[in-house]
């Protein structure tokens, strides 16, 4: 009779556990399921290191301008880097620049670097700067300021060099153009020449 009543007992509480047991796996099926779906709509990001992102290069880029009197000016770079978001400032590697006078006169520039800013028509060289003319002058300057609309150069400094007639030191030089003088080199600052003529 206990017997009955036990097994009576056992069935009645299967018939309530085994339901609940079963809504509860089938809970947490349906849980994991939406779990894994979330974690596939979880968009990757990845993170990017600005240092590693590459700076806008112009590769052998010339620039060209006309003065006034008919003078034409060239600059070329082997490349130049954008400074600003305008890009009218450029920092340019192994930078060269060549003034033409309208007399037939040529004047070189070269530096390791330099800034071109195309808003003002300035540009700058920049570390030891060559300077050398068609007419045998040649000089070497920390730095020099040219512009590309007009003849004019100005030294950033001393400046040391040989002429057809000797050697020449000097605080600045200037290079500008006057109607009345055409295109003239200034030495200023304590200059100092060493006569020595060729022997014909």
């Amino acid at each position: 009779m206990f017997g009955g009543n036990l097994y009576s007992l056992v069935v009645a509480w299967l018939k309530i556990l085994l339901p609940l047991v079963a809504l509860a796996i089938l809970s947490s099926v349906v849980f994991f399921a939406r779990e894994s779906e979330d974690e596939r709509t979880i968009p990757m990001v990845t993170e990017v290191n600005v240092d590693d992102v590459p700076e806008p290069r112009m590769q052998a880029p010339e620039f060209m301008g006309v003065s006034s009197d008919g003078s034409s000016v060239n600059v070329v770079a082997a490349a130049v880097t954008p400074v600003d978001e305008n890009m009218q400032i450029l920092d340019a590697d192994r930078i060269e620049g060549r003034i033409n006078t309208v007399e037939g006169r040529t004047i070189d520039s070269t530096a390791p670097e330099g800034r071109i800013n195309t808003a003002t028509n300035i540009v700058r060289f920049l570390g030891l700067v060559e300077v050398e003319t068609s007419d045998q002058f040649r000089f070497v300057t920390e730095g020099l300021t040219t512009r590309m609309d007009r003849v004019e150069a100005k030294s950033a400094g001393p400046v040391t060099g040989t002429a057809p007639f000797g050697t020449l030191d000097a605080g600045a030089l200037k290079i500008d153009h006057t109607p009345e003088t055409g295109n003239v080199i200034h030495f200023t600052g304590g200059v100092k020449l060493v006569y020595s003529p060729t022997t014909q």
